[in-house]
């Protein structure tokens, strides 16, 4: 028997957000295996929960997506990365510490302005 060496070819991107860009791409081949058994997700626009701050006695709304990547090895079977697959972000969400994410621009999960200047002077940043 031979390998199946055909590959399986997907990208994106999400320019929604002019001062975090993101561009993915993900490749995979079945190899000597019977069938693929792996699986991925990548889903960009993933809305974080609302959360209002107070700034100067006027109620700001911050609003943001998330990014979920996720590669699922099928040696538990190609079940269990397809389920991983279809569901991992619907579970994510669901999550008391995903509905309590702090999303104010102070937080530690979203970028400092000096993280985003240095992301800039990356050659993904200028892509």
């Amino acid at each position: 028997s031979t390998p199946v060496t055909d590959k399986c070819e997907e990208s994106g991107e999400s320019m929604a957000c002019p001062d975090v860009p993101c561009a993915w791409g993900v490749v995979d081949m079945q190899g000597w295996r019977k069938s693929m058994e792996d699986a991925h997700t990548a889903v960009t626009d993933i809305p974080l929960p609302q959360q209002v701050e107070e700034n100067n006695d006027a109620a700001i709304s911050l609003l943001s997506d998330a990014k979920v990547f996720g590669v699922f090895d099928g040696h538990g079977g190609p079940e269990v990365a397809r389920f991983c697959q279809l569901y991992l972000v619907s579970v994510l969400q669901q999550q008391p510490t995903w509905k309590e994410l702090p999303t104010t621009p102070d937080s530690p999960l979203l970028p400092s302005p000096d993280d985003q200047e240095a992301a800039a002077e990356t050659p993904v940043g200028k892509a």
